[in-house]
């Protein structure tokens, strides 16, 4: 009886709502929830290229259409293109806005297109344009929940229905926000000063755009996005740099927890030795990734800690800059890494997979094709697969464990 109830126990465990895919996706983090987790995958060791007969230059990670219908992926020249369950290119839809496509979303309706002016395009599946709004904004970002679109940008915060394009509302902006993510009830926005002795905070912004609540973190600099965690969303991790020291210069480099129903109370916290650039969480482990500037025995930088217990349960260390972010699922952590050429590296642009609870490698994949590294972002999830589109040419590589 009691290995029947241990084998129920743990396949229950193994069906957390976290590994259904999610209603709606974005192409840089995946999940609106600032995690970076993304659905349980085989661990890749073969890869094959997807190569469209018209000649397109990515901007974007490619984007899984939800419902497994194809995936999009947006471009240099301002362009969308939609490639359909069998991976074949369907439509190059050429926007209006015609600057690169900075990020996309999608829920299982509508797809729309950011570009880097700030101009935003609603395209449905099919290649029809159904609306834009045309903008002007620096360092925008955008995070998507159910039909509801946060922009932010140095300009300040907008939330758009996708459905029509219509502006639902506008804040700020008294601060720049940085970073921004999203559960079931609410969006989280990171804000910064943006100066040498400002601290950051983090609002919590309803869907009908009212403020809800306001933290601050005293003398702080956020340098990641922000990622929520915990069961019901309402514990927020983050990268940062901390207190001023004596000559008035932000040294010190840490992660940290806090639980949001508890007024911001502190529950994490460990120092790093590097920039901490990108957070990463699945369930209890969070994994901190970034790289070190000035001389020093590595560049790039990967650490997990259990969120619970705040103690470290890993590193590893590169001698190349780890500039996109980590995806993780249950059990592994994938990204890459791009190296100069050698004997013993013939390709320089290599896929890792890690176990996620010890950090040892589970398998190394050279993309032997990639000379021109990859466009910044995740190993997307399509299909069992993970989808990585090359930084300069047309091809798209699909890695999987067959």
């Amino acid at each position: 009886m009691r290995r029947f109830l241990l084998i129920i126990l743990v396949a229950a465990a193994g069906c957390r709502p976290t590994d259904v895919e999610p209603p709606e996706i974005t192409s840089f983090s995946y999940r609106s929830d600032g995690t970076r987790r993304i659905m349980p995958v085989a661990v890749p060791k073969v890869t094959t290229k997807i190569t469209p007969l018209l000649s397109v230059s990515y901007k974007t990670t490619p984007l899984p259409l939800p419902g497994e219908k194809g995936f999009a992926i947006g471009t240099w020249k301002g362009e969308l293109a939609i490639f359909n369950e069998r991976d074949s290119l369907t439509s190059l839809v050429m926007l209006a806005a015609g600057d690169p496509v900075y990020r996309i979303a999608a829920n299982n309706d509508i797809i729309v297109a950011q570009h880097l002016s700030g101009t935003l395009t609603g395209v449905g599946y099919n290649g029809t344009i159904r609306w834009q709004r045309i903008d002007s904004t620096t360092r925008s970002d955008m995070n998507l929940a159910g039909t509801l679109l946060l922009t932010i940008a140095d300009q300040g915060i907008r939330g758009i229905d996708i459905t029509t394009g219509t502006q639902k509302f506008q804040l700020g902006p008294e601060l720049i926000p940085v970073s921004a993510a999203s559960n079931a009830t609410s969006f989280f926005v990171a804000l910064s000063h943006n100066t040498t002795t400002g601290s950051d905070s983090v609002y919590k912004i309803s869907f009908d755009g009212v403020i809800e609540q306001r933290w601050g973190f005293p003398r702080m600099r956020i340098t990641s996005n922000i990622a929520l965690a915990g069961e019901e969303k309402d514990h927020i991790v983050f990268g940062a740099q901390g207190d001023l020291d004596a000559s008035g210069v932000r040294r010190s480099t840490l992660v940290v927890g806090y639980d949001l129903s508890e007024n911001a109370k502190q529950i994490f916290g460990q120092e790093l030795d590097y920039i901490p650039t990108n957070i990463s969480v699945s369930n209890d482990i969070i994994l901190a990734s970034g790289f070190q500037m000035g001389g020093g025995d590595f560049v790039g930088a990967i650490d997990a800690f259990l969120l619970e217990s705040n103690e470290k349960i890993w590193q590893r260390r590169f001698t190349e800059p780890l500039g996109s972010p980590v995806a993780v699922t249950t059990q592994h952590a994938f990204f890459t890494l791009s190296f100069a050429s050698t004997a013993d590296i013939p390709s320089n642009t290599i896929f890792y997979a890690l176990e996620l609870p010890s950090g040892q490698t589970a398998r190394e994949v050279a993309v032997t094709d990639a000379r021109n590294g990859f466009v910044p972002g995740l190993p997307i999830p399509y299909k069992g697969a993970l989808l990585l589109a090359d930084a300069i040419s047309s091809t798209i590589y699909k890695l999987t464990a067959e």
